[in-house]
Order: structure tokens, then sequence, then C-alpha cells
């Protein structure tokens, strides 16, 4: 990628990742949530562990509603059966009680039409009365009261006296998203002590009923810093808000186990101290309703699994269960008891979910954007699309993974910001980087391949004056005998036949990554490495240049005036300007420099040595083991003073060859004229030719020999 095009794609994913990150941040986050818990459904159900590590309920169930002496009894004269059953959880030895239901009325508090009745009805709450005082003092029983449209709503005031006041009372309120889902549960509140209104500087902040039951269940202190933040032991709770939690409601093996008021109540009456000292010993306690349809809730677990189901504990008097079917509709939602329930679990056993920092939300957005963005501009549409499916469902995959940790990555806000990259990026593809692409491919089109086009216009880049320093692989080719082959051609024949032969050469080396930058008479000059870098540049050129000789020599069509030809090869890596060179009213992408001379000239030696491929000692080393060489010889070429060895694509003859260039090296001619006919016997034209000039150097020796052929001619 180019620059600016990389700067357009990073600031296209800031931007949207910004604005992702605040946009319906409560919806989006809410919705992340309800999927995550449904995708967790599929996953094996944790084990939330012993039995003491649970919160049980006592619920008033559809069959308290249905049992005698409920049944045919107003709710507000359930006292002392209420009084009854929670003495004989406290002497059961229960942690804490949590009272999550609000008797804002008394029978007391009624007109007695009679001295007798009036003594009745003052006495009637007595035994509530007394356990709650029991409880409160013991520090085992929390009361509930909520706020309903700014207002609280108290229990009746003889039960908050008698449990304690202020101190043992706490708020039960939900706190519900704008959609109308719990997904959170309430730490602390600021108000007023007590039941009384007071002025706001005498509000202070107090717990809500879930924490308040945790510290009490595992005899921890409970206070607030000077930011209002909770502390627990000292500690703060980590990676919660102030006043709220988010409530984690994944699968677990088993609901909190229900058990039926009326059941107790019917045991209390029984006097089994034994079972309530079996069921409740060591544990933490909700008493609130578990009704079809009173005080049912939304939150994220109707996703999650199975609604909540009357999960019914083991019973002491009532062994057979009234259960009432659930509808449809009421099977969405879970008492609020439950949801107690749960946060109390979620605080005992650290797991409450933990929403990502305002940094990894943004790094997320940003990445997710950033690829999106990245893709659409730069890949062709099938691709692209495929690749932001992908990327999608790794999103998907990847928030999952870590819900299963507790941490909650931004899911909705992810897609969202990819749904949006995708029309912001495609406007600016439209708007600039085709148009640069269109720009190039007009540009390049009559000397690249496609391929090639594609791979460049990818860059982003439009084509202008100017030139870089790379390292290339040059290849020179030209017909052997050219002017004799064409001189009784016609000029059209000669362009057909010519035409058919710069056709040929020009597929074998844009098959091999290179661009044929000029035809020269009937030479061609073809570079490996530019436009495009590719990996070894020279290998592609070598195999591309004896393609092109063997083609020469095979193929039938590739005639000059009916005869077939052969063709010489130079080739040489070395740094060479490639870029447009020329005036800005005309230029052409071309290379130039002397590595393009010497390639050049290596062409030209080549019928020196009777063969047709001749590539520097630069280019071989680049090739590698991938082709076998020989070693040819070491020359200065007209207009270069430092020497070049040069190689031919051909096996050295079992070591023999080297022996006999030792020997030419040397001045040894006479060794090496018996070296290379030896050679030459087995139809070694390049060894015959070496004992030719060898043997004339015996006769007219040359001057200050050193083993390098100084060459007269380019």
């Amino acid at each position: 990628m180019r620059v600016k095009p990389l700067f357009a794609v990073a600031a296209i994913a800031a931007a949207l990742a910004l604005v992702g990150n605040d946009a319906w941040r409560e919806r989006g986050d809410g919705l992340s949530l309800d999927i995550l818990h449904w995708l967790s459904g599929f996953a094996p159900a944790a084990d939330k562990g012993g039995r003491n590590d649970r919160t049980v309920i006592i619920g008033i169930d559809e069959e308290t509603y249905a049992r005698d002496p409920f049944r045919l009894t107003p709710q507000a004269m359930w006292t002392p059966q209420i009084g009854a059953v929670l003495d004989a959880v406290l002497d059961g030895g229960a942690d804490v009680v949590g009272i999550d239901a609000i008797f804002n009325k008394s029978v007391a508090a009624a007109p007695a039409m009679t001295p007798e009745a009036d003594a009745v009805l003052r006495n009637y709450d007595r035994d509530l009365l007394r356990a709650l005082n029991r409880g409160g003092k013991e520090k085992r029983v929390v009361m509930s009261y909520n706020r309903q449209g700014g207002q609280p709503l108290w229990p009746y005031r003889s039960q908050a006296l008698a449990v304690g006041g202020s101190t043992n009372l706490r708020p039960t309120n939900m706190i519900d998203d704008a959609d109308g889902v719990i997904r959170s549960a309430l730490l602390k509140t600021h108000e007023c002590p007590g039941t009384t209104a007071c002025l706001p500087e005498e509000e202070h902040d107090i717990a809500g009923f879930a924490l308040e039951v945790f510290a009490r269940a595992t005899h921890q202190d409970l206070a607030f810093d000077r930011n209002g933040a909770p502390l627990i032991a000292g500690k703060r709770l980590p990676e919660t808000g102030t006043d709220r939690f988010l409530l984690n409601f994944k699968p677990v093996a088993a609901d909190p186990p229900v058990y039926s008021f009326a059941d107790l109540y019917a045991c209390a009456q029984a006097g089994n101290a034994d079972f309530f000292h079996q069921q409740f010993a060591g544990r933490t306690v909700i008493f609130g309703a578990v009704l079809d349809t009173e005080d049912r809730r939304l939150t994220s677990k109707r996703l999650a699994t199975n609604p909540m189901g009357q999960n019914y504990a083991p019973r002491c008097v009532h062994r057979d269960v009234m259960q009432s079917v659930l509808s449809p509709h009421a099977s969405k939602f879970i008492p609020g008891s439950y949801i107690l329930a749960t946060a109390i679990d979620n605080l005992r056993q650290g797991d409450w979910l933990r929403p990502a920092s305002e940094g990894l939300r943004l790094a997320c957005l940003f990445l997710l954007g950033f690829v999106t963005a990245g893709l659409t501009i730069y890949r062709p549409f099938f691709q692209a699309a495929i690749g932001i499916g992908l990327l999608g469902i790794a999103w998907m995959a990847a928030t999952a993974f870590v819900f299963t940790g507790n941490l909650v990555l931004p899911l909705t806000a992810g897609i969202g910001v990819m749904l949006a990259a995708v029309p912001t990026s495609l406007t600016y593809r439209i708007a600039l980087v085709d148009r640069v692409r269109r720009q190039l491919r007009r540009s390049f089109a009559l000397y690249l391949p496609e391929a090639e086009l594609e791979r460049l216009a990818a860059e982003g880049q439009a084509p202008s004056l100017g030139g870089e320093l790379r390292e290339v692989t040059i290849l020179f080719s030209d017909i052997a005998g050219y002017s004799k082959l064409s001189e009784s051609l016609s000029p059209g024949d000669l362009v057909h036949d010519l035409n058919a032969y710069f056709g040929r050469m020009t597929e074998i080396v844009q098959d091999h990554g290179g661009f044929v930058d000029k035809f020269i008479g009937d030479g061609i000059l073809a570079v490996f490495g530019a436009p495009i870098r590719n990996g070894n540049h020279a290998l592609a050129g070598t195999q591309a240049g004896l393609d092109m000789v063997a083609a020469c020599a095979d193929d039938a069509n590739l005639t000059l005036n009916g005869e077939r030809f052969h063709i010489r090869v130079g080739l040489h890596t070395g740094e060479a300007i490639v870029g447009n060179i020329g005036s800005p009213n005309r230029f052409n992408y071309t290379v130039v420099g002397d590595s393009v001379n010497l390639a050049s000239r290596l062409e030209g030696v080549g019928k020196r040595y009777h063969t047709s491929i001749i590539l520097s000692e630069q280019t071989r080393e680049m090739v590698g083991d991938a082709i076998t060489f020989r070693e040819l010889d070491q020359v200065r070429v007209v207009g270069r003073d430092q020497p070049v060895r040069l190689f031919t694509p051909l096996a050295d003859s079992d070591g023999r060859w080297m022996n006999a260039l030792a020997a030419w090296r040397s001045g040894d001619f006479a060794a090496a004229v018996a070296a290379f006919n030896n050679l030459a016997k087995e139809g070694d034209e390049i060894a015959a030719a070496f004992a030719e000039r060898a043997a004339a150097n015996i006769v007219t020796p040359p001057v200050a020999w050193d083993g390098i052929v100084n060459l007269s001619e380019k």
C-alpha cells in the first residue's frame, strides 16, 4: 500500500471506531450481551461449585396459593406463617436471609370492632416481628424496599422497625436498559437513611440488596471509597462500575434450587428441625415470589438456556409438586428473586461479566474498520466480500471465545463498523483509487501483462516522471546472422516475420514476470524485477532466456525468409535506474545505467564462445543452484575496466572443464590445447573454440597475460 491510500484507510477506520464506540451504545452493547449469551448456550454448562456455593430461593409459588392455609387467606394475613418459616430457617443455620418481598400492609393496622378483636389484630404480626428482630440483631436478615416513580416503597413500618431500620433495609431496584431488558445488577445507590425524607446533603451511599447479602454471607466488611465505589474487605470489586455490574446468565448445570413456601411452612408446623438444618445450614437464602406472571423480568437468560422453571429442591412434607405450565409469553421472563440470586452468586464466584476497557474497545473497532476498509479499497470486489465475511465470522468467534472468560467485547459495534466501512471505503475507492488505477492501466497496458497490471494497480500510484535505483536483471537478445537472413526480404514480409518472433518472445518474458522495455531492430531489451519486485529475478530472467532459445529451435512458425534461426542472449544483474524517463509530454517506463550496457555487451560476446546464453557472475550468484552453470572466461568488455566473469547454463564436464580453464588462465597454453581438445572430441563446441584460441596464443603469445581477455568489439 502506498502512503496516501494507507492513511485514508487508517482515517476511515479511526473515524468509524470513534463513532461506532458511542453511537447507540447502550442498545448495541445490550444486543451484544444477548447474542453472546445465546452463543454461550452451545457450550457446556458451567459447574458453579459445591452445595453451599449457591444461593437458594424460598418461593411463594403457585403451590402456595393452592395449599391450606394460604388459598383462602389474603396475603396480608400470612405474617404468622412467614414468621414461622423465617424462624425455622434461622434456627437451621442459614448465613443470611434476604427478603425480596415487601409487606407494606398489615391487618394489625385494620380498625377493630371490639376490644377482643383489637387485641388479636395488634398481636397478629408478633411472630414475624420477633423473627425479623432476631434476624436483624444477628445481622442475618436483610429486608428489601423499592423505588417506584421516584418514591420509595417501604415495608410496613412495624416490620422495618423490628428488623433494625436502615441498618437492615436495602433497595432491590432492577436496572432496566433502554429496551426493557435487565442486564446489570445494582451495587449501590445514593439516597436518604432510614424510611423518612431528607435533605440532599443528608443523602449517603447505600449498598444494593444483592451486594449487602453477599457481604454478610461471606462475612466481609462492606464500605465505600471517596469516589463512592463499594469496597469488600477494603478492596474494590475489579472491573465493575461504581453503581452496577454486568450479570452473568451463562448456562449453569442447575438453576438455584427453589423451596416451596407452602412445603416449608408445613415442615415447620411438623417440627422437622433436622430438615431445615440439612437444607439451610451455611446457605444464603432469598425469600420472594416465583409466580407464573408476577414479578417476572426480561433478561439475557432467555437466550442462554431454557427459561427458568421451578427447580424444586428436596421436599419435606408435600411430596407432590403442584406446578403450573408457564405460558409461552411468561416463559421468556424470570422471577426477580432469581435475578437477585444470580447477582449474589456472580459476586460469590467472582464471575460477573467484565466490559472491555475503552482502549480495548477502540483498538478492536479500529482494527476491524482498518481491515474492512483495506479489503474494500485494495482487493477485487468478490475477494473483498469473501474476506469481509470471514472477518465477521472471526470477530464473532473471538468475542464468543473471550466471553467464556467473562470479558465482553463490543460485538455489534464491531459488526456495525465493518458494515459502515464498506460503503465509506467504496466511495473513496470509486472517487480516487479506481481513477488512479485506470490511469495506470492506460499508461502500462501496452508493455505489461494483465497480471502485472493488477499487481501494479494495487500500489495505487499514478505514473509520473522520475525513477528509482533498484536491483534488476537485464536481458538482451538478438538474432544471429540477422543481416544476411533479412537482406532479401521485402519490408512487409520482414515486419510480418519479426512481429511473429517479437510476439512469441514477449509472451515468454511476461510468463516469467518480466516486461519488454523496447525492441531495437532485431534486438529485445527485457527487464526482470521491475516494476514489480519479485523474488529471484535473476532466476526468472535466466529461465526466460532458456525458453526463448528453445522456442526459436522448436517453433516452426518462427522463421526469417522461411529459414530457421537462433538467437543469442546476454544477462546481467545489478543496480539500474528504473522509472518514467522522458519529458513531461512524453515519457516511457524504462531502465538505464551501466548494468544495461553490460548486459548488451554480454549478448554480443556470445558468438565468440559458441553459446546462446551468457550471463554475468552477479546473475549466476543470484540464481544459485537452481540451474547448473559452466564458467566460461574472464573478460574486459569495451567501455568497462572492471573484468567480468562469464557463465553459461551448461554442466562443467565432471571437472575436466575447470582443469582446462585453469591451464588457460595460468598461460600454459599447450596444456590448455590438449585439455580442450579432449572435450572437443566429445562434441563440446565451446571447448573447440577455446582450443583454437589457445593454439593461436602459442603461435603469437599475448603480452602480459593475466588470464583476462580484453575484447575490442562490442
